[in-house]
């Protein structure tokens, strides 16, 4: 019977550490996920809207709109640069995460929820100011032309929407440069939104002015953050609710006009 007691004894200090064990381990646990990311933002180089510094810090319009809500509604976003079609893929396998810039078109509005707009994106066609023998007054007379636009994105289905020609678009991968070649005449026109190409004129030593609308191809519905469908509203709501604030403030205002001098 001592001997029993004895172990009994024993016992009991390893029991009292189990116990410890059990009340620590929950908060132990929590710490990874606390110091984790609310969500996952997946982006491309897309300047001014999303693009990275020399140094591989992430900036520019889009960029900072996110940010900026994000403190506000107090989440922490993750971003990662790839290649378009790498971030699209990675935006529908991930429930809680935004895929962006994202223009929002027919097509796309059931597949995202979406925040937005931080800027109109209107698509035109975008010519040399010096390029006087292109004079459109509809969309039908830019068809015998030459136009060169990113083989990935929304592009592609507003021109072929519009009825181009298939033999028209020359379409270009993203480790191209759009406005580059359109300076070296590689094509007559480029589509997409004018604030990037000025932004790409001004990187190349021209003047953002020298690239012009020539017409426009449909009035922009706007450029978006895009959310999985599957988000957990409340992230949701909370990040959509911040934007929404910053927009009547005139927060998102004063940012876009940054970029615009």
């Amino acid at each position: 019977m001592l001997g029993k007691h004895i172990f009994m004894l024993a016992l009991k200090p390893s029991v009292r550490a189990l116990q410890h064990f059990a009340l620590v381990l929950p908060f132990t646990l929590s710490i990874p996920l606390c110091m984790a990311e609310d969500l996952r933002a997946y982006t491309e180089r897309f300047p001014p809207f999303n693009y990275q510094q020399d140094d591989g810090e992430p900036t520019g319009l889009a960029y900072e709109v996110m940010m900026l809500t994000a403190a506000k509604a107090k989440l922490k976003i993750n971003t990662e640069f790839l290649p378009w079609p790498r971030a699209v893929k990675l935006n529908a396998e991930d429930a809680n995460s935004i895929l962006f810039t994202t223009v929002r078109t027919p097509p796309r509005e059931t597949s995202y929820m979406w925040v937005g707009p931080f800027d109109p994106c209107d698509i035109s066609l975008l010519k040399l100011n010096r390029r006087n023998d292109i004079q459109l007054k509809q969309i039908s007379d830019a068809f015998r032309f030459n136009i060169g636009l990113p083989a990935f994105g929304a592009d592609i289905e507003t021109l072929t929407r519009l009825g181009f020609p298939a033999e028209r678009l020359q379409k270009i991968p993203p480790s191209g440069n759009l406005a580059k070649m359109l300076f070296a005449q590689r094509f007559d026109m480029i589509s997409g939104i004018q604030l990037s190409y000025a932004y790409e004129a001004r990187m190349l030593g021209f003047s953002g002015s020298e690239i012009t609308p020539a017409i426009q191809l449909k009035p922009g519905l706007g450029c978006y953050f895009a959310f999985n469908p599957k988000v957990d509203p409340n992230l949701y709501q909370r990040f959509s609710r911040a934007f929404q604030e910053l927009v009547q403030d005139g927060s998102i205002q004063k940012l876009k006009a940054k970029y615009l001098q």
